[in-house]
């Protein structure tokens, strides 16, 4: 009967290996979920209880075991679920080694209950232990990688950001594709672990351009992967209060996403965001060329910009000359600002891979909205629920471009949103601006969570009425109670922001 306390012992670990995973397996990390792991899980709880009796041969000793059975068997729901990649797998042996050793002294209820609350810790040690270990195996393959992309020879272009370059990447890979042999890291694959396993298992002997995004969490992390992948172009779409627990301030986001320059060399080209304003006038005499678009004045940058339900219009001008009109269906001033950006990079790539202007500008109208990316979509057909899905991630800047696209639609307008996260000591300027575009929505429905405490403690201070769920289905229930009669008249839902479970489970 010892045996049912496996259940809490396995459940325990894959909860604390999601965690770790979903903070890039950073040790320490770790320790800031063991609160949940003692006092939030069910199964965990359900010993403590046990532990209060230590009956033998009796009805409520069987009790004890059946609790610990059901409480065992209560499903937990996780948004993100645990990727079971090689580390993790040696991760895993490690644990179950390290569970294991009480039981060569005693196979007892009481080693299983002793197991079961030294679990986080055998997680920690089992992470620190095989670190050194992981090292050597990353850097075996970051330079196996590094050399395949020597043999090839493409012309690598790195996007980086606090925000956007996934959408750069997505857009420049669209829009070359029919030209010329091109490849791009997959969805948000941007570690240096990440983009080796893509060039090594996936990438083209033929490429002629790699179009490669670049994320980070901390210093350094730019620099190791541009020594990896030696850029010949360098893109900065943006500065941003992302990953703040980290970083600590926004001047080190700055320094990092600068790192992008050590990989460039002299002969290497760069396209910032000159409408970001930490990277507005910034330049660089250590490269070929740099130049800056999104501001007016300069080297390209958007006008006479117009919208509807469906497409977007604009023109580029550079030092006020016309140089062609844009149509889009995406959504939202953010894609303005990366189809400029992504025309920056054209003109940087014309030398070696030209596109005329009207090949870009067909190309651009071709783009369609990336799932959970800005998304404009009908509940059901005949239905007056449309659900704009902007779930992927969330900034500042993106969360107000998507607030004002939703407050241009016709009809009612709502949002469901958990709020930005990880703002670090930024957070109460980012809730500040995310107050400010809020004021106006007919209904704003809040995901409870850690970080959105501030935001409701300023919207009670404004006076802007509010409504708090527990999940993104129980808000959508909630809408479409209230506004079951309003047949006449489309209801808009912005669905903005999803959290991992490192998030919610803090």
């Amino acid at each position: 009967m010892y045996f049912v306390f496996v259940l809490p012992i396995i459940k325990g670990l894959y909860f604390l290996l999601l965690m770790l995973q979903q903070e890039h397996y950073s040790s320490f990390s770790l320790i800031r979920y063991f609160k949940k792991y003692y006092f939030g899980l069910p199964f965990v709880f359900c010993c403590y209880l046990t532990g209060l009796f230590f009956f033998k041969n009796s009805y409520a000793d069987l009790f004890v075991y059946v609790f610990v059975l059901v409480f065992s068997l209560i499903r937990v729901k996780y948004i993100v679920k645990l990727k079971f990649t090689k580390r993790i797998f040696r991760l895993s042996i490690v644990c179950v080694l390290l569970c294991l050793v009480p039981f060569l002294f005693s196979l007892s209820r009481s080693t299983f209950l002793l197991v079961v609350f030294l679990l986080p810790f055998i997680v920690l040690f089992s992470s620190l232990l095989i670190s050194p270990f992981e090292w050597i195996i990353n850097n075996y393959y970051k330079n196996i990688a590094a050399k395949r992309l020597e043999k090839i020879s493409p012309y690598v272009v790195c996007i980086t950001g606090s925000f956007g370059k996934t959408s750069v990447k997505r857009m420049l890979e669209e829009i070359y594709k029919s030209e010329y042999f091109v490849y791009a890291t997959p969805k948000s694959y941007n570690t240096p672990m990440g983009i080796a396993k893509c060039v090594l298992n996936n990438m083209s002997g033929l490429s002629e351009l790699f179009f490669c995004e670049a994320g980070a969490t901390k210093k350094g992390d730019i620099r190791e992967i541009v020594n990896m992948i030696k850029p010949n172009v360098g893109v900065i779409t943006s500065i941003g209060y992302q990953h703040m627990s980290s970083f600590k301030s926004i001047d080190n986001v700055l320094k990092t996403k600068l790192e992008l320059l050590d990989g460039l060399g002299c002969d290497g080209k760069l396209v910032l965001n000159y409408g970001n304003e930490y990277l507005n006038g910034i330049e660089s005499n250590d490269i070929n060329e740099c130049i800056g678009v999104n501001k007016r004045y300069g080297k390209y940058y958007a006008c006479n910009i117009k919208y509807d339900d469906v497409y977007t219009e604009f023109d580029i001008y550079s030092y006020n000359k016309f140089i062609l009109h844009i149509k889009t269906k995406l959504l939202g001033d953010h894609n303005i600002d990366n189809i400029v950006l992504c025309y920056g990079v054209k003109k940087m790539l014309d030398d070696k891979f030209y596109l005329s202007d009207e090949s870009f500008k067909s190309g651009v109208l071709k783009l369609c909205n990336v799932e959970n990316r800005l998304c404009l979509k009908s509940d059901v057909e005949g239905s007056n629920f449309r659900f704009l899905d902007d779930s992927f991630n969330s900034n500042t800047e993106g969360f107000v471009s998507a607030v004002n696209v939703l407050k241009r639609l016709n009809g009612i307008k709502c949002i469901i949103t958990p709020g930005v996260v990880d703002g670090g000591s930024y957070s109460g300027y980012i809730n500040e601006k995310l107050v400010v575009s809020l004021n106006g929505l007919d209904d704003i429905v809040l995901v409870n969570n850690k970080e959105v405490k501030k935001l409701k403690m300023l919207l009670n201070k404004r006076n802007i009425s509010y409504k708090c769920v527990d999940s993104y289905s129980e808000g959508v229930k909630y809408l479409k109670n209230k506004y079951s009669s309003f047949n006449d008249v489309f209801v808009n839902v912005l669905i903005e922001n999803d959290l991992p479970d490192n998030y919610l489970m803090r």
